[in-house]
């Protein structure tokens, strides 16, 4: 699998389907935990509308300076409002720990439509490396880095219509450089040669992580293309 899940998040586990978050947020069961970016399912019981839950782990929720920066950067990433982009509704502590409550989608993740369909159409192909680089291209006139693509990361509904997910929080996990106490944030496959080396990123670390996506889409595997950088 070509895959790692954004470090200090978790999704589904105990705590988010017992009690509202601020009395307005309700989680409800999950049959597992997911491994892409949808989040939970949840309800806004305030507005009456479905959102996805992210949490996150009680490892991290401790941690002061990793905590500001998820509040800093969940606000930042919240005011992406574009097409291609999910939506950020709010975020917030509960039960001691912090959340954000986004927009819920329908549809699946890249890296499933991949492990099932590839090698894809070209036409398809296309479609979907432009609907994420409009994404891309907006956060980044906004000063915003993803810091993360990957196709777990990605959701394309029944119409083909593409969500980038989780901007801001593989932000909130680094502080000036990609590394904290030796580890690595993001995706190893995706990581750009910059990024692997724990320098500063800039928007053309994204641009490289969909240049790997894309070649994932068309060849169905990501790991020979890491073995040529």
């Amino acid at each position: 699998m070509c895959s790692r899940t954004v470090r200090g998040w978790r999704e589904g586990r105990r705590g988010v389907d017992r009690t509202g978050f601020r009395r307005s947020l309700r989680g409800r069961p999950s049959a597992g935990q997911r491994r892409d970016g949808r989040g939970v399912p949840g309800e806004d019981r305030l507005l009456g509308r479905q959102v996805a839950l992210k949490v996150l782990s009680s490892r991290y929720a401790q941690d002061e300076q990793f905590v500001e920066r998820f509040r800093r950067e969940a606000s930042s990433a919240a005011g992406l409002n574009h097409p291609n982009i999910v939506q950020i509704y709010d975020r917030g502590e509960a039960e001691g720990t912090y959340y954000i409550a986004m927009e819920y989608l329908e549809g699946r993740s890249l890296k499933e439509i991949i492990l099932r369909y590839a090698p894809l159409s070209p036409d398809l192909v296309v479609s979907i490396a432009v609907q994420i680089l409009e994404a891309l291209r907006f956060a980044h006139r906004r000063d915003v880095i993803h810091r993360d693509i990957k196709p777990q990361n990605i959701i394309v509904d029944s119409e083909g219509r593409v969500k980038v997910t989780d901007f801001g929080i593989a932000r909130a996990g680094s502080a000036s450089t990609m590394t904290e106490a030796g580890s690595i944030l993001g995706t190893a496959h995706y990581l750009s040669p910059e990024q692997a080396q724990g320098q500063p990123v800039e928007a053309a670390s994204d641009l490289y992580s969909l240049g790997v996506v894309m070649y994932e889409m068309v060849t169905g595997s990501c790991r020979s293309m890491a073995r040529t950088r």
